[in-house]
């Protein structure tokens, strides 16, 4: 499958050169500047000197690539893969781990400074084990041409599937399912080239691995459902791997970044993958959120459940829940733990992880957290408030809706700094104060970070 590139047309901006690296972006970029503009090199890290060639601009943002390197960071280190500089997965995968910690640390310390009180406490962030092979999700795309089908990730910017089949930061059962899905995907269209219309129709592959039972779920996701081709593959991809549980398919027929659309059915096998995190049994459904990396997820939880310090007749509320992790841990000491979850898939999993778990004393309701004050009622007022929002961040209006609850403490886990930083700022104009930070690594060879706040009501 052939790479196109569009060179930049921007007429004071050289079609390569030589260039240092002053720093690493979130998405694990080099980035230089070049006159006025800002030039992204994936591969590169601060202080190099590489010579570049300028690839394409995607909106007001310069790409170009790694040629040579002129002079190395001491912290460079081989490649776990001998091709992982180009994909996406794995973007500071040839940067050593301590290398890694500080500069993600450092994020969160930088991210945090306006907002923080004297007397507010970062600690030093909370290192990965494992650091390869941690992850247990994956969110593949699937792109075919008349002669060859590939599953992997797109090149950042562009509709170009490069192909992530041994991503060495990917558990070894979704490289399994990659390969063996494109390895079936080729046969296809060896033996009959007509089917890359109906392979067209494929979008997304999803891989979800529980290590606790070994066992591998599988979701298509399609634009439209060719019911034919799914049986012939998902054939020969249960010849091909002993421990697959089910396979689903998902119709997506909008176009955008959203991998799945609202329908989801069974093609084969069990309609949940049982896993393990912590002390807790999960049972998940194909959409269901969970964290990429289990040890990490188990950490945090722990840690949760220890700032949250609840008794037995206190009270906690869990806004974004998921499918339980937080609540879960919460009601090993609280006398109720409610959970609020905009998705009703979500929530009905976390309702039969609580079962399962024996937890008789978790609630899980299905609501947008924007209507908190509807689904919690005043008589349930909690002594302790825990959110886990997407990166965006919770709004002022949710934010105000948690204050006006009056917990004792809140416990915000995020995966953005930037947007905790804002909100930590509006929750001190709401009264609570941000007492503890921890930074957490989630994934290792990437330039994410999570980062877990304690806050008290003054």
């Amino acid at each position: 499958m052939k790479r196109t590139r569009s060179v930049s047309s921007q007429a004071h901006l050289p079609v390569d050169g030589e260039s240092t690296i002053s720093q690493i972006n979130d998405d694990g970029f080099g980035i230089f500047r070049t006159g006025d503009r800002e030039v992204w090199v994936l591969g590169a890290f601060p202080g190099e000197r590489i010579r570049w060639r300028l690839t394409r601009t995607v909106g007001e943002i310069d790409l170009a690539d790694l040629v040579q390197l002129i002079s190395t960071s001491p912290e460079r280190v081989p490649r776990p893969i001998a091709d992982v500089r180009s994909c996406m997965g794995c973007p500071l995968a040839e940067l050593s781990y301590p290398a890694q910690l500080r500069l993600k640390e450092n994020r969160v310390r930088s991210a945090l400074a306006p907002t923080a009180n004297k007397d507010l406490e970062i600690r030093p962030i909370q290192p990965a084990e494992p650091i390869l092979g941690y992850r247990t999700t994956a969110k593949l795309s699937i792109g075919a041409n008349s002669s060859r089908a590939q599953v992997g990730l797109f090149d950042w910017g562009t509709r170009f599937v490069g192909e992530t089949t041994r991503c060495p930061s990917h558990h070894q059962l979704v490289n399994l399912v990659a390969r063996a899905t494109e390895e079936e995907l080729n046969r296809l269209l060896r033996k009959t080239p007509a089917s890359k219309e109906s392979i067209s129709s494929l979008r997304h592959l999803v891989v979800r691995v529980s290590p606790g039972s070994g066992k591998v779920m599988i979701t298509f996701v399609v634009r439209q459902d060719d019911r034919q081709l799914l049986k012939t593959l998902g054939k020969g991809l249960q010849r091909r791997i002993p421990t697959l549980a089910s396979i689903h398919v998902n119709l997506n027929r909008r176009e955008g970044p959203q991998v799945f659309g609202r329908e989801t059915h069974l093609l084969w096998g069990h309609p949940d993958l049982l896993d393990k995190v912590g002390n807790h049994w999960v049972l998940l459904s194909p959409e269901s959120f969970f964290q990429a990396h289990h040890e990490q997820a188990a950490w945090i939880y722990a840690l949760a459940r220890k700032w949250a310090a609840l008794s037995s007749k206190e009270s906690a509320l869990d806004l974004y829940s998921g499918v339980g992790g937080i609540a879960m841990s919460l009601a090993e000491d609280a006398g109720r733990v409610i959970g609020i979850e905009i998705s009703e898939a979500a929530a009905r999993d976390a309702s039969r992880n609580a079962e399962r778990n024996g937890l008789r004393n978790c609630t899980f309701r299905a609501a947008k957290a924007e209507d908190i004050a509807h689904a919690v009622h005043s008589r349930e007022a909690p002594a302790v408030v825990t959110l886990n929002p997407p990166r965006a961040g919770a709004s002022p209006t949710v934010l105000a809706q948690l204050a006006q609850l009056a917990p004792s403490r809140m416990i915000y886990v995020s995966c953005n700094p930037e947007t905790l930083a804002r909100d930590l700022l509006n929750l001190r104009r709401l009264g609570y104060v941000a007492r503890r930070v921890q930074p957490v690594d989630m994934f290792p060879q990437t330039a994410h970070v999570e980062t877990v706040a304690l806050l008290e009501s003054r």
